[in-house]
This record gives structure tokens, C-alpha cells and sequence, in this order.
């Protein structure tokens, strides 16, 4: 269900809103345009990953909370189908329409700078911010949201799942794919020199950051260059961004899809013998444990009225609220006081 029309400020969501669109065999797709290293490794994103089931909305919390997730370099994206890749909303509608992602995020970007200031006192300083900006009103963006909160990323993979459909969890440490990124940018000596700068300045200066609008305006220009997906945050966020603890993923070339660019990255990680623990996860969260899920979540505060402040937000917590009584507290045990509001 995809309630937030666009021109409603989007919708924020580390989950999916609808399935992605798989690039069809003839035509200009984002498939097409893929490196030949991607293309002799047919083993896809999940064999590089640490994959879990969880039956028991307790077990899969637990986890959640778990020492190594406490650790501030992991980041999380909820997926309402645990089917469903990870594929940023430009790739997936330049390949409904049959475009190039290149032409549809050029004329985005710059008719939204264009016309932005009607509507805003305040516009973005720099490209990160503008593309951040358009994420957050629902146009199609290479920037993958992600949260540095798992709690977050649990509600957004179970607020709108399917009642017969496993939903999602990928976990990925942010601070090993920054790292690695930077090794394959550093020594692809046949690719561009200032990306290859880029790399090395990565993995030798303590304060350095694909953020920075700089590097970021360097990092994005396509041209022959190793495909890779880095971690990156706006410098100026909005409030659902603070709300939801969000960042993004974001690769640097769109010559090649998103899950090659964050595989390419991940398989260097997994290779390098230092590598001592997993760096994805995708937990998986069956359709049963679902509603006890968002019912914790509710407990702990974390419902579209927190993440969403506003009347959008309050009527969609109403709705989810409705959908957890609904399927976790029988009728003959009404009213549940450990999980409805009492009122003093």
C-alpha cells in the first residue's frame, strides 16, 4: 500500500513501497551497462551474505540488539518482501521506462534546482543535498536509504508486509564497505586518476569522507571507473532524516545496477584475509512474527507517528495500531492493557 502521494514530502522508507522492476532482456537498462567483472561472478548479493531466519519476533529483537549491532559503524534497511533486491528507486524506474539512469537523473536534478526555490526559502548548498532532497519528495534517486537504527529498519520491514510473505532486514558495516571501496577505487590503475586519488586519500587521512561536497561532486562523474556503492549523509538533514536516524548507500557510477556496485565491495571484503566477521547480513522475519514484531516496536515508541511527525504520521499509527490488535490480541481478551494506552 504506498499512502504518500508524491509532492507529500515522500516517504522516508527503509523498506519498499513496490517491487522492483527487473530490466527486460532487449533495450537500454541499467543491466546492460554492467562491468565485465560483475558479469563473470554469477553468485549474487546474498551469497556474500550472513543470512538468518527468525520465527520469533522475541529471537529476531534479541538479535537486533546484539553487542555487534551496537557498534555505531552498522547501518540497516528494512524491505517489506524479503524477495525483493536492493535497488535504489532511479534504477528501478529507469528501467520501467526504458532509460538510461543518466538522462532521467540529469533532467531531474536540474529541473528540480531550477524551480525548487518556489516552493523554499531554504534550497541545498550542494549535490549530495539536492539529491537528498529529492529522495525525501519521492523522486527517483540513485541514493539508497539505510538507518543507523535496526528498530527503525524492523518497523518499515513489517508496517506494510504481506500476511503471506517474509519480510526483510539487511545490515551492512558501513565503515568495512567505506573501507574497501576505497581499496578498489585506490587500485584500479586502468580507471580514472582522480578517482584512484580518491581511494588513497580515503584509506591514509583520518578526517577524509565521501560526504564532503567536493569529493562527493568527484565520486559521481561516470567515466571508466570500478563500480562501487559507499556509505554517505547530507550534511543538512530534514526532519524525517532525524526522526529516522537516516543515511544512504550510494554507488558512484550508474554504469551498472546498485547490487553489483555493493556485491563488487563486499566480495573484496570478504576476500581480504583480515576480514574476521561477516560485513552483510539479511535477516529475514516470517510472515507470523510480523505483527509481534510491530507490537514491541509500538511498546518502544517506534511507529509512523514518531517517524513521521504530523497528521500523515498520526493516521497511519492509527491504522497500524488497529492491524496489531487486530492480530495479536483476541477478541475475548480486550482490552489489553500491557498494550493498550490506559487512560488516567
Amino acid at each position: 500500500m504506498n499512502v504518500m502521494a508524491v509532492g507529500r514530502g515522500g516517504r522516508h522508507a527503509w523498506r519498499r513501497d513496490e517491487a522492483p522492476v527487473r530490466p527486460p532482456k532487449k533495450g537500454a537498462t541499467v543491466t546492460d551497462e554492467m562491468s565485465t567483472e560483475t558479469e563473470t561472478d554469477p553468485l549474487p548479493l546474498t551469497g556474500y551474505a550472513e543470512e538468518k531466519t527468525f520465527d520469533s519476533a522475541s529471537e529476531f529483537l534479541a538479535f537486533l540488539g546484539s553487542e555487534q549491532f551496537r557498534l555505531s559503524r552498522w547501518v540497516f534497511r528494512g524491505q517489506s518482501n524479503a524477495d525483493w533486491p536492493l535497488q535504489p528507486s532511479l534504477e528501478r524506474f529507469a528501467n520501467l521506462i526504458r532509460e538510461r539512469p543518466q538522462s532521467v537523473e540529469a533532467y531531474g536534478l536540474t529541473e528540480f534546482r531550477r524551480h525548487a526555490h518556489h516552493y523554499t526559502t531554504v534550497t541545498p548548498s550542494d549535490t549530495l543535498e539536492w539529491l537528498a532532497l529529492l529522495r525525501h519528495h519521492s523522486a527517483p534517486s540513485r541514493l539508497l536509504d539505510f538507518t543507523k537504527s535496526p528498530y527503525v529498519a524492523a518497523f518499515f520491514a513489517t508496517a506494510e508486509a504481506a500476511s503471506n510473505e517474509g519480510a526483510a532486514i539487511w545490515a551492512i558495516d558501513s565503515l568495512a564497505i567505506r573501507r574497501h571501496a576505497a581499496i578498489l577505487l585506490s587500485e584500479q590503475r586502468m580507471f580514472s586518476v582522480n578517482h584512484a586519488q580518491l581511494g588513497r586519500r580515503c584509506l591514509t587521512e583520518e578526517t577524509f569522507t565521501f560526504s564532503d561536497p567536493a569529493v562527493f561532486d568527484l565520486l559521481i562523474q561516470d567515466g571508466p571507473q570500478a563500480l562501487v556503492a559507499v556509505p554517505v549523509e547530507p550534511f543538512r538533514t530534514n526532519e524525517r532524516m532525524l526522526q529516522q536516524r537516516g543515511m544512504f548507500l550510494c554507488q558512484n557510477t550508474l554504469f551498472g545496477p546498485f547490487d553489483a556496485a555493493l556485491k563488487n565491495v563486499v566480495r573484496h571484503a570478504k576476500q581480504d584475509p583480515e576480514t574476521k566477521t561477516p560485513v552483510l547480513f539479511k535477516l529475514t522475519i516470517t510472515p507470523g512474527a510480523h505483527p509481534y514484531v510491530l507490537r514491541e516496536l509500538h511498546r518502544m515508541n517506534i511507529n509512523y507517528a514518531t517517524l513521521f511527525p504530523g497528521l500523515d504520521g498520526l493516521a497511519l499509527r492509527c491504522a497500524t495500531v488497529s492491524k496489531i490488535r487486530a492480530t495479536t490480541v483476541p477478541y475475548s481478551h480486550r482490552p489489553d492493557y500491557e498494550f493498550e494506552d490506559v487512560r488516567y
